[in-house]
């Protein structure tokens, strides 16, 4: 990423302010540096292709979705089923959520009812897990 200067207000100021030196020193204070990205957006795909990459690189078991009627990514079996006893299970997985009472009701025509989440399960937890999910936002371009 590089940072390029944004300048938000014209050098000659706004109408209404009729001393100079005070609209220098206001467009100087309205002068940010911004972050933006040099290359295009991550698609949907590429984002999903960096992750599982990302944590297949750490161990975790990539898995396709369980593609039900489901509240939440929770319900995936390899969640659910495998996060209780005590083995080790590492796997990481995008889980579709279809919830369609939350498409039914109330008066926002952008309601949705379908949602993507991408679940890590890391059992027994590491030490670091902390900086691995940063590591894993940094990898999409995410300056956490």
């Amino acid at each position: 990423m590089q940072r390029q200067c944004i300048r938000l207000l014209p050098r000659d100021g706004w109408p209404g302010i009729a001393e100079s030196r005070y609209n220098d020193r206001f467009c100087v204070l309205m002068v940010f540096t911004l972050s933006l990205p040099t290359s295009s957006p991550l698609s949907f795909q590429d984002l999903i292709i960096r992750l599982q990459q990302f944590w297949a690189d750490r161990g975790c078991v990539v898995l396709q979705p369980y593609d039900m009627e489901v509240g939440a990514g929770t319900f995936h079996p390899a969640t659910f089923l495998r996060a209780i006893g005590p083995e080790p299970w590492n796997v990481a997985y995008v889980q579709p959520s279809r919830r369609p009472t939350d498409g039914r009701y109330g008066d926002n025509p952008n309601r949705l009812q379908h949602y993507y989440q991408y679940q890590v399960l890391l059992k027994p937890s590491p030490l670091e897990i902390q900086e691995l999910y940063l590591d894993s936002l940094r990898l999409l371009g995410i300056d956490p």
